[in-house]
């Protein structure tokens, strides 16, 4: 029996008649334990909700701050970063990414990372769940293509890393862009195909020498006079 109730019984038997145990009277005990029961049963419910409430705001403040603050380190980063889940379904991705395929604001961005890497989908795919870990070598660094919303193509150095294990894991996807260093290196051999061509069309033979006396250039022409092999000028002969 609770000891609220039992107390309460015994107050009432101390003030009964003789005739015994007044039943209304204790009815009206009864009544009023589990009242009060009820009453400190609320206040403990409304004090357990109370502070549930008050911990799940400091939860969502808390977690706010750390997406805040992990937001911050994916923007200040200079490359491109995508976080995907297994599948290669994105998650989020900072400010570098996004310039580099073109997202904006009125621009949604694409669902799979694969949209971004076509060279990397198979037309066979189709809707199928293809996990990244399956295609790419993870933790190396390869030379491809991100598509931009525009259409073009844009040269970059991607690195793909797991976090996480199992069903659970996801993967980082790291994107530096090698667009200008791809336009200088074509830049510089359309120079280089000009200037070959220019000394192979020379009527004088012509020989490059560093300081060691090896070989580091000349033209058909020389080869022509001296009667070389071609093998024997291949490399940087002395």
């Amino acid at each position: 029996m609770h000891p609220l109730l039992e107390r309460q019984i015994a107050k009432a038997r101390e003030t009964a008649t003789d005739d015994g145990l007044d039943v209304d009277a204790l009815l009206d005990l009864v009544s009023e334990t589990y009242t009060a029961n009820d009453r400190q049963k609320r206040d403990g419910e409304r004090a357990y909700e109370s502070v549930s409430r008050e911990m799940a705001r400091v939860d969502a403040r808390l977690k706010e701050e750390a997406d805040a603050r992990f937001r911050t380190l994916l923007n200040v980063a200079g490359d491109g970063i995508a976080l995907t889940d297994r599948f290669g379904r994105l998650q989020t991705q900072n400010g570098s990414f996004e310039h580099l395929a073109g997202a904006t604001d009125t621009v949604v961005p694409m669902s799979e990372i694969w949209q971004y890497f076509p060279d990397m989908a198979r037309e066979d795919w189709g809707h199928q769940e293809v996990e990244v870990d399956a295609v790419i070598d993870i933790g190396k660094t390869r030379e491809t293509t991100l598509l931009h919303v525009s259409g073009e193509r844009i040269a970059v150095n991607l690195t793909v890393t797991q976090m996480g294990r199992g069903d659970e894991r996801g993967f980082l996807w790291l994107v530096h862009d090698i667009s200008e260093i791809k336009k200088r290196e074509q830049a510089l051999a359309k120079t280089m195909a000009v200037l070959r061509a220019t000394l192979d069309n020379m009527e004088q033979g012509l020989i490059l020498i560093d300081r060691d006396l090896n070989v580091i250039a000349h033209n058909k022409r020389l080869v022509e006079i001296w009667d070389l092999p071609d093998a024997l000028m291949d490399g940087e002969p002395s």
